[in-house]
């Protein structure tokens, strides 16, 4: 519960400072950036259009928007999230007023992140594959005209979750805590 909007690639570098490629472990507390223009195969002809943003409640249909965006950057998406396929928030959003007011609104926060593995389609069809999330402390932004940018650090968090039923998957630092009798 309560993801903001941006996704992160499992290629990106900061996600690799141990384990394997099938387990990696982030670099914690390292600085970093995240790019709007997530897009880690340009030219590939898989998401013209997409800019690093999500539809976080998984509908196939259509374009958010910025204000449904700017909310969910701001205060996170209230509805849990399961992992698999979303559609992705054509169109340079981050580029929005509201979007930037509630990117400012975050620095010096941890916000959760969704983590994709693979990206396919164009545009307003361009499906993420979402595989887990990342706890990030956000320290700056940019964006404008056609470039975006996050910065800070990745980081362990607590958050309100599902609680899992398996370890078998990567530790990307962000775990939810259940009370059992």
């Amino acid at each position: 519960m309560y993801v903001a909007p941006i996704v992160v690639n499992i290629l990106h570098p900061a996600l690799h400072c141990g384990g394997t490629q099938q387990r990696p472990i982030p670099c914690f507390g390292q600085p970093t950036e995240l790019d709007l223009l997530d897009l880690h195969h340009p030219g590939s002809g898989n998401a013209a259009g997409s800019f690093g943003l999500i539809n976080l409640t998984g509908d196939p249909t259509g374009n958010i928007g910025a204000t449904v965006l700017a909310g969910w950057m701001d205060k996170g998406y209230d509805h849990m999230m399961p992992l698999g396929k979303y559609s992705s928030a054509p169109s340079a959003n981050f580029n929005n007023g509201q979007f930037q007011k509630a990117l400012q609104d975050r620095i010096g926060d941890d916000v959760l992140f969704p983590i994709y593995d693979t990206l396919t389609g164009p545009g307003s069809n361009a499906q993420y594959n979402v595989i887990g999330w990342i706890g990030f402390h956000v320290t700056s932004y940019h964006a404008g005209g056609n470039t975006g940018w996050v910065r800070g650090w990745f980081t362990k968090v607590i958050w309100r979750g599902i609680q899992s039923t398996s370890s078998s998957g990567s530790n990307w630092g962000s775990k939810t805590i259940q009370l059992v009798n």
